[in-house]
Order: C-alpha cells, then structure tokens, then sequence
C-alpha cells in the first residue's frame, strides 16, 4: 500500500512538472496569436491574454431607478386586495 502511494505522488509530480512546461509553451502561442492574420483569432486571443491578467469585464450588471405606476394600475391592485 505504502509503495502504491509513493508511485501515484511521483506519477502527480511528473504530470504537474509536464503540464507546467506545456503551460509555457501555451502561453507563447497564445501571444504569438495576437499577431495573426486571422482577425478572430487575434481578438480570442487579446480577450484570453486580458481575462488571464485579470482585466475580465464584469458578468453584472447594475440597474437603479424607480417605477411609477399609472393610476388604472393601483385601481386594480386596490381591487384585488379589497376583494380579500
């Protein structure tokens, strides 16, 4: 069991040593994309490099203000609540 759990946390340090190279050799590509013809790819990748960086815009949004109300509406709404 012992020798079990000593293999897989080499195996998981290599994997990891493995993916941080991969990762370099990623990101370079990424970059080099900024400079390709292909318009899309080059925005994807702007996109991709600026959401990395933490520049990511917002998934909210922020809405204040008020509603008014018509006066047919508080009639009905005053209807209803009488008829309770």
């Amino acid at each position: 069991m012992k020798i079990r759990d000593e293999e897989e946390a080499k195996a998981a340090r290599e994997r990891k040593r493995r993916y941080k190279g991969a990762a370099q050799i990623a990101i370079n590509k990424l970059i080099d994309l900024i400079d390709s013809d292909d318009d899309k790819a080059a925005l994807a990748a702007c996109k991709d490099i600026l959401n990395r960086a933490g520049d990511k815009p917002s998934d909210k949004l922020s809405l204040s203000g008020s509603v008014e109300t018509t006066g047919k509406l508080d009639d009905i709404l005053r209807q209803l609540s009488d008829n309770e």
